[in-house]
């Protein structure tokens, strides 16, 4: 007897495998992810400053990359370096804070008057026949001191030509070259002038002032 066309159907469908349902895709994630952390500018700048300042100490430093001995002006440079950056209160007579008298100028017709020439000469020690023979020189002109003390000038300049003129009288004889200080004393020892410091104890000869020197040119004045 053979099956009926249901019993058919119904055999082949229980031989059909059902495959598995498929695994659901993974949804998509959008949480933020962690960027990377970029270097700060104020990060950056501080290592540019490291590299400038070391390459300005090697600049500073006349013995870099070099194996040579030390002179004794240098070791004597590097302890007052040394002892200003440890005690910067105590650097009071550092040459960015001398602080020079101004001068007190008078006009009287064609003369100018130095009123505290005496004041200026006895602050800065030394003799006021020096301080007088490169005043007069630089500024090319003649003058005389009074019984007072007064410088007169025979002609006419602006209190700010007498400080210029201070200002390069002190670079030349009285400030230390190698501490910087202004604690000297100017010594003749025949025809040779010498600047004695009285910090560092370093002594350098200066050139002698003549009458009738080349002075620097002054401005044409109106």
């Amino acid at each position: 007897m053979e099956p009926s066309p249901v019993e058919q159907t119904t055999e082949e469908v229980s031989k059909l495998q059902i495959a598995p349902p498929a695994a659901p895709a993974p949804a998509p994630s959008f949480a933020m992810r962690k960027k990377k952390k970029k270097k700060s500018s104020k990060a950056k700048g501080s290592a540019l400053a490291e590299l400038s300042a070391a390459s300005a100490a090697q600049q500073d430093v006349p013995w870099a990359d070099s194996d040579r001995d030390y002179t004794y002006e240098e070791i004597l440079g590097r302890i007052f370096k040394k002892l200003r950056e440890a005690n910067p209160d105590q650097d009071t007579d550092s040459p960015s804070q001398y602080v020079l008298m101004p001068p007190q100028i008078i006009r009287e017709g064609k003369k100018t008057l130095f009123a505290n020439f005496e004041e200026i000469c006895r602050h800065i020690h030394r003799q006021m026949e020096h301080v007088q023979l490169f005043l007069l020189t630089e500024l090319a002109c003649k003058g005389n001191l009074t019984a007072n003390n007064v410088l007169v000038i025979r002609d006419r300049f602006q209190p700010k030509q007498i400080e210029n003129v201070l200002k390069r009288y002190l670079r030349e004889f009285v400030r230390c070259n190698v501490c910087k200080r202004f604690d000297t004393v100017l010594t003749k020892d025949g025809r040779m002038c010498a600047v004695q410091c009285g910090r560092c104890g370093v002594s350098r000869t200066v050139a002698k002032v003549k009458q009738g020197a080349v002075p620097e040119k002054r401005s044409r004045r109106r």
